[in-house]
């Protein structure tokens, strides 16, 4: 091969270098291009996320926020009925109470009057029967 030849072949790989170089910054500068625009993509798929992670966060805190304002209402309103009913409970007990002594008093007072009864009347029984003995004692003499 002559000198001539050589010169050329090493053009032509010099040439296919730089052939070959350019295209290896055009694949990296298309790759990069590539890769920053699903870096975008991304970032804005990974923002849409949040937002909606967030927004369902909120809906989330709000009823649950409601949760507690309806179960402190009902626990309130529990609370004020057992009080109402315990404060009625003590009212119909008083008044049981009341009725019971009134009822009591009555019945003390029927049974001192029919025990005085049943004492005038076993001292009725008991002068007839002297006077029976008596007229007994008085026929046989």
């Amino acid at each position: 091969m002559s000198d001539d030849d050589l010169k050329a072949m090493f053009q032509t790989l010099r040439q296919d270098n730089v052939e070959t170089r350019r295209h290896f910054e055009e694949l990296r500068q298309e790759t990069r291009q590539q890769f920053d625009e699903m870096r975008r993509e991304s970032g804005a798929a990974h923002a849409e996320t949040r937002s909606q992670l967030e927004g369902q966060r909120q809906e989330t805190r709000q009823q649950f926020a409601e949760m507690r304002e309806e179960n402190g209402a009902a626990h309130a309103e529990t609370r004020r009925r057992v009080e109402e009913y315990g404060q009625e409970n003590a009212a119909v007990h008083a008044d049981t109470r009341t009725l019971f002594e009134t009822v009591a008093e009555g019945l003390r007072h029927d049974i001192q009057l029919v025990a005085e009864g049943v004492v005038g009347t076993r001292d009725a029984i008991e002068d007839l029967r002297v006077r029976i003995e008596g007229l007994e004692g008085s026929m046989h003499s």
